[in-house]
């Protein structure tokens, strides 16, 4: 419907309405007992509208009935409360990038589900994620480019050591005519290939 939000560090969100000029505050009521709900940390819109907000003290999931909540102390198979990003896979299921780990919401059944392998990334703090085939491409902290194999649970690791700019990864987007993975990090850019590894720095 054209809505756009807005989502601040320490003052919650507002939204505009495409016919409005001007924003409202949407409230979490929760947030009254609990600042964290209004520290936000990542925003996306859904391919059904669906808008999941990352904050401080979990997730929140705004739909056309209001909101839902979700804390990763009452979430069997949500690691943590701080979120970083969200990605939309081909089957719709939703992946959240927590600080500590990985999750996966499936919006068929409407709960966060187990995946294989997935305590194996429960060391590490990601802040991005992007998904081809069986690969999943993280974004970490200290870390570097983590590429993690759904099927078998292997987990590549690319940092500095092997020609990456830093090893605080921010952003990973994926060029689909060349193959090339671009990666934004805290020392610059690097580009990327499977088959090559970090080529360009």
């Amino acid at each position: 419907n054209q809505t756009l939000w807005l989502g601040y560090y320490s003052n919650g969100l507002v939204y505009r309405l495409n016919s409005e000029n001007y924003f409202l505050s949407y409230k979490i009521k929760e947030a009254n007992s609990n600042p964290d709900w209004n520290r936000i940390r990542s925003l996306y819109t859904a391919s059904d509208g669906t808008i999941w907000v990352g904050s401080y003290a979990g997730i929140i999931k705004i739909g056309s009935k209001g909101y839902s909540l979700y804390d990763a102390n009452l979430e069997e198979n949500l690691p943590n409360n701080r979120n970083y990003n969200f990605y939309e896979d081909i089957n719709n299921n939703i992946w959240i990038t927590c600080w500590g780990g990985l999750a996966k919401y499936d919006t068929k059944k409407n709960s966060f589900i187990e995946f294989e392998h997935q305590d194996k990334l429960a060391k590490y703090h990601f802040r991005n994620v992007l998904i081809n085939g069986d690969l999943i491409f993280l974004a970490t902290e200290k870390n570097g480019l983590i590429i993690f194999n759904q099927i078998n649970g292997n987990i590549e690791k690319i940092d500095a050591s092997k020609g990456l700019s830093g090893n605080s990864v921010y952003h990973i987007t994926r060029d689909s005519n060349s193959e090339n993975y671009w990666i934004s990090t805290l020392g610059g850019i690097s580009i990327y290939h499977l088959d090559k590894g970090v080529f360009k720095t």
